[in-house]
Protein backbone atom coordinates (compact mmCIF):
# COMPACT_ATOMS: atom_id res chain seq x y z
CA UNK A 1 0.00 0.00 0.00
CA UNK A 2 1.32 3.45 -0.95
CA UNK A 3 2.52 5.70 1.86
CA UNK A 4 0.10 8.40 3.04
CA UNK A 5 1.64 11.69 4.13
CA UNK A 6 -0.02 14.43 6.18
CA UNK A 7 0.69 18.10 6.62
CA UNK A 8 -1.69 19.87 8.99
CA UNK A 9 -5.24 19.26 7.66
CA UNK A 10 -4.06 17.92 4.28
CA UNK A 11 -3.09 14.40 3.22
CA UNK A 12 -1.78 12.80 0.04
CA UNK A 13 -0.56 9.46 -1.23
CA UNK A 14 2.92 9.33 -2.72
CA UNK A 15 1.35 7.17 -5.46
CA UNK A 16 -0.82 10.11 -6.60
CA UNK A 17 1.94 12.19 -8.20
CA UNK A 18 0.50 14.47 -10.91
CA UNK A 19 3.56 16.53 -11.82
CA UNK A 20 7.31 16.94 -11.45
CA UNK A 21 9.47 20.06 -11.59
CA UNK A 22 13.19 20.70 -11.37
CA UNK A 23 13.02 21.01 -7.58
CA UNK A 24 9.53 19.79 -6.74
CA UNK A 25 6.89 17.10 -7.00
CA UNK A 26 3.15 17.72 -7.16
CA UNK A 27 0.57 15.36 -5.69
CA UNK A 28 -3.20 15.12 -5.72
CA UNK A 29 -4.22 15.65 -2.12
CA UNK A 30 -7.21 16.03 0.17
CA UNK A 31 -8.36 18.67 2.64
CA UNK A 32 -9.57 16.29 5.34
CA UNK A 33 -11.76 18.92 7.00
CA UNK A 34 -13.75 19.86 3.89
CA UNK A 35 -13.06 16.77 1.72
CA UNK A 36 -11.98 19.15 -1.04
CA UNK A 37 -9.44 17.83 -3.56
CA UNK A 38 -6.28 19.96 -3.75
CA UNK A 39 -2.87 19.91 -5.42
CA UNK A 40 0.15 19.78 -3.10
CA UNK A 41 3.53 20.93 -4.39
CA UNK A 42 6.38 19.53 -2.29
CA UNK A 43 9.77 21.25 -2.47
CA UNK A 44 12.61 19.46 -0.70
CA UNK A 45 14.84 21.91 1.17
CA UNK A 46 17.86 19.74 0.37
CA UNK A 47 17.43 20.49 -3.35
CA UNK A 48 17.66 24.24 -2.85
CA UNK A 49 21.31 24.90 -3.61
CA UNK A 50 21.41 28.60 -4.44
CA UNK A 51 19.92 31.92 -3.44
CA UNK A 52 18.38 32.49 -6.89
CA UNK A 53 15.96 29.60 -6.41
CA UNK A 54 15.14 30.77 -2.87
CA UNK A 55 14.28 34.20 -4.26
CA UNK A 56 12.10 32.71 -7.02
CA UNK A 57 10.25 30.55 -4.49
CA UNK A 58 9.63 33.55 -2.23
CA UNK A 59 8.35 35.51 -5.24
CA UNK A 60 6.03 32.66 -6.22
CA UNK A 61 4.46 32.54 -2.75
CA UNK A 62 4.18 36.33 -2.43
CA UNK A 63 2.60 36.70 -5.86
CA UNK A 64 0.11 33.86 -5.44
CA UNK A 65 -1.00 35.00 -1.97
CA UNK A 66 -2.29 38.22 -3.47
CA UNK A 67 -4.30 36.59 -6.27
CA UNK A 68 -7.93 35.53 -6.15
CA UNK A 69 -9.42 35.28 -9.64
CA UNK A 70 -11.45 32.69 -11.51
CA UNK A 71 -8.84 32.42 -14.25
CA UNK A 72 -5.81 32.04 -11.98
CA UNK A 73 -4.93 28.90 -10.02
CA UNK A 74 -5.53 29.75 -6.34
CA UNK A 75 -2.99 29.25 -3.56
CA UNK A 76 -4.79 27.74 -0.55
CA UNK A 77 -2.01 27.30 2.03
CA UNK A 78 1.76 27.31 2.55
CA UNK A 79 3.60 25.19 5.11
CA UNK A 80 7.27 25.04 6.06
CA UNK A 81 8.85 22.08 7.85
CA UNK A 82 12.47 21.20 8.61
CA UNK A 83 12.74 19.21 5.37
CA UNK A 84 10.10 20.53 2.96
CA UNK A 85 8.04 23.48 1.78
CA UNK A 86 4.44 22.64 0.85
CA UNK A 87 2.36 24.81 -1.49
CA UNK A 88 -1.29 23.78 -1.43
CA UNK A 89 -3.21 25.01 -4.47
CA UNK A 90 -6.54 24.59 -6.19
CA UNK A 91 -6.74 21.22 -7.98
CA UNK A 92 -7.59 21.46 -11.68
CA UNK A 93 -9.55 18.38 -12.76
CA UNK A 94 -9.03 18.91 -16.51
CA UNK A 95 -5.24 18.82 -16.56
CA UNK A 96 -3.53 21.44 -18.72
CA UNK A 97 -3.83 22.73 -22.28
CA UNK A 98 -0.43 21.26 -23.11
CA UNK A 99 -1.84 17.75 -22.55
CA UNK A 100 -4.79 18.41 -24.88
CA UNK A 101 -2.52 19.98 -27.45
CA UNK A 102 -0.13 17.00 -27.37
CA UNK A 103 -2.95 14.52 -27.95
CA UNK A 104 -4.78 16.47 -30.67
CA UNK A 105 -1.78 18.31 -32.20
CA UNK A 106 -3.94 21.14 -33.55
CA UNK A 107 -6.91 22.69 -31.78
CA UNK A 108 -9.96 24.10 -33.52
CA UNK A 109 -10.13 27.88 -33.78
CA UNK A 110 -13.30 27.96 -31.67
CA UNK A 111 -11.51 26.05 -28.89
CA UNK A 112 -8.46 28.31 -29.08
CA UNK A 113 -10.72 31.38 -28.78
CA UNK A 114 -12.32 29.94 -25.64
CA UNK A 115 -8.94 29.22 -24.08
CA UNK A 116 -7.53 32.64 -24.94
CA UNK A 117 -10.58 34.51 -23.61
CA UNK A 118 -10.12 32.86 -20.21
CA UNK A 119 -6.33 33.26 -20.15
CA UNK A 120 -6.56 36.92 -21.16
CA UNK A 121 -8.92 37.56 -18.24
CA UNK A 122 -6.33 36.05 -15.93
CA UNK A 123 -3.53 38.01 -17.59
CA UNK A 124 -5.54 41.22 -17.27
CA UNK A 125 -5.74 40.57 -13.51
CA UNK A 126 -1.96 40.05 -13.34
CA UNK A 127 -1.34 43.29 -15.25
CA UNK A 128 -3.71 45.19 -12.94
CA UNK A 129 -1.65 43.98 -9.98
CA UNK A 130 1.66 44.78 -11.74
CA UNK A 131 2.69 41.12 -11.94
CA UNK A 132 4.75 39.66 -14.76
CA UNK A 133 4.44 35.86 -15.21
CA UNK A 134 7.46 35.17 -17.48
CA UNK A 135 6.52 31.58 -18.34
CA UNK A 136 3.20 31.61 -20.19
CA UNK A 137 2.85 28.41 -22.26
CA UNK A 138 0.10 25.80 -22.86
CA UNK A 139 1.52 23.56 -20.10
CA UNK A 140 0.83 26.38 -17.61
CA UNK A 141 -2.79 26.88 -18.70
CA UNK A 142 -4.77 24.63 -16.36
CA UNK A 143 -8.39 23.54 -16.71
CA UNK A 144 -10.99 23.11 -13.99
CA UNK A 145 -14.63 22.43 -14.85
CA UNK A 146 -13.96 23.77 -18.38
CA UNK A 147 -12.53 27.05 -17.05
CA UNK A 148 -8.94 27.86 -18.10
CA UNK A 149 -6.55 29.25 -15.51
CA UNK A 150 -3.00 30.57 -15.42
CA UNK A 151 -0.77 28.56 -13.08
CA UNK A 152 2.87 27.89 -12.13
CA UNK A 153 4.16 31.22 -10.86
CA UNK A 154 7.72 30.03 -10.28
CA UNK A 155 9.19 32.86 -12.42
CA UNK A 156 6.62 35.54 -11.55
CA UNK A 157 7.66 38.96 -10.30
CA UNK A 158 6.10 42.21 -9.10
CA UNK A 159 6.82 45.33 -11.14
CA UNK A 160 6.77 48.93 -9.98
CA UNK A 161 4.82 49.67 -13.17
CA UNK A 162 3.86 47.68 -16.28
CA UNK A 163 6.48 49.64 -18.23
CA UNK A 164 9.31 48.94 -15.76
CA UNK A 165 12.24 47.43 -17.62
CA UNK A 166 13.86 44.32 -16.16
CA UNK A 167 17.45 43.42 -16.92
CA UNK A 168 18.13 39.93 -15.64
CA UNK A 169 19.30 36.47 -16.53
CA UNK A 170 17.10 34.55 -18.93
CA UNK A 171 14.06 33.00 -17.22
CA UNK A 172 11.24 30.96 -18.75
CA UNK A 173 10.89 28.55 -21.67
CA UNK A 174 12.92 29.74 -24.70
CA UNK A 175 10.38 28.86 -27.45
CA UNK A 176 7.83 31.19 -25.83
CA UNK A 177 10.20 34.02 -24.88
CA UNK A 178 10.24 37.44 -26.49
CA UNK A 179 13.40 38.45 -28.39
CA UNK A 180 14.25 40.87 -25.56
CA UNK A 181 14.14 38.05 -22.97
CA UNK A 182 16.01 35.64 -25.20
CA UNK A 183 18.70 38.22 -25.97
CA UNK A 184 19.03 39.06 -22.26
CA UNK A 185 18.11 42.67 -22.92
CA UNK A 186 15.77 44.86 -20.94
CA UNK A 187 12.13 43.73 -21.11
CA UNK A 188 8.81 44.68 -19.54
CA UNK A 189 5.44 43.05 -18.80
CA UNK A 190 4.81 43.06 -22.56
CA UNK A 191 6.92 39.89 -22.79
CA UNK A 192 3.82 38.04 -21.49
CA UNK A 193 1.83 39.34 -24.48
CA UNK A 194 4.47 37.94 -26.84
CA UNK A 195 4.32 34.55 -25.10
CA UNK A 196 0.53 34.50 -25.39
CA UNK A 197 0.83 35.13 -29.12
CA UNK A 198 3.23 32.20 -29.50
CA UNK A 199 0.78 30.01 -27.56
CA UNK A 200 -2.04 31.03 -29.90
CA UNK A 201 0.04 30.15 -32.98
CA UNK A 202 1.06 26.78 -31.52
CA UNK A 203 -2.48 25.81 -30.51
CA UNK A 204 -3.77 26.64 -34.01
CA UNK A 205 -0.96 25.05 -36.03
CA UNK A 206 0.55 22.34 -33.85
CA UNK A 207 4.01 23.94 -33.76
CA UNK A 208 5.74 27.05 -32.52
CA UNK A 209 6.54 29.50 -35.35
CA UNK A 210 10.35 29.15 -35.27
CA UNK A 211 11.49 25.57 -34.47
CA UNK A 212 15.18 25.84 -33.54
CA UNK A 213 18.00 23.81 -32.04
CA UNK A 214 19.39 26.44 -29.67
CA UNK A 215 18.82 29.94 -28.27
CA UNK A 216 20.99 31.76 -30.83
CA UNK A 217 19.31 30.04 -33.79
CA UNK A 218 15.88 30.82 -32.34
CA UNK A 219 16.74 34.49 -31.81
CA UNK A 220 18.11 34.73 -35.36
CA UNK A 221 14.92 33.20 -36.78
CA UNK A 222 12.76 35.61 -34.75
CA UNK A 223 14.64 38.60 -36.10
CA UNK A 224 14.96 37.48 -39.72
CA UNK A 225 12.19 35.00 -40.62
CA UNK A 226 8.66 36.35 -41.10
CA UNK A 227 5.90 34.50 -39.27
CA UNK A 228 3.66 32.43 -41.55
CA UNK A 229 0.60 30.26 -41.04
CA UNK A 230 0.52 26.89 -42.90
CA UNK A 231 -1.59 26.94 -46.07
CA UNK A 232 -3.63 23.89 -45.04
CA UNK A 233 -5.09 25.59 -41.95
CA UNK A 234 -8.24 27.68 -42.28
CA UNK A 235 -8.19 30.63 -39.88
CA UNK A 236 -10.71 33.46 -39.88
Amino acid sequence: MAEIKRIEKYSFSVANKIGTGAFSKVYKGLDEKTQKIVAIKVIEMATIKNQTFVNLLQNEVTVMKGLNHENIVKLEDVYNTANNIYLVTEFCNGGDVGDIHASKKRLQESQVKTILKDIMKGLQELISKKIIHRDLKPQNFFIHNDVHKIGDFGFAKFLNSEDEVIVTTMLGTPLYMSPQCLGKKGYSSKCDIWSLGICMYEMLTGNTPWPSNNHLELLNHMQNVSIKFPNDIVIS
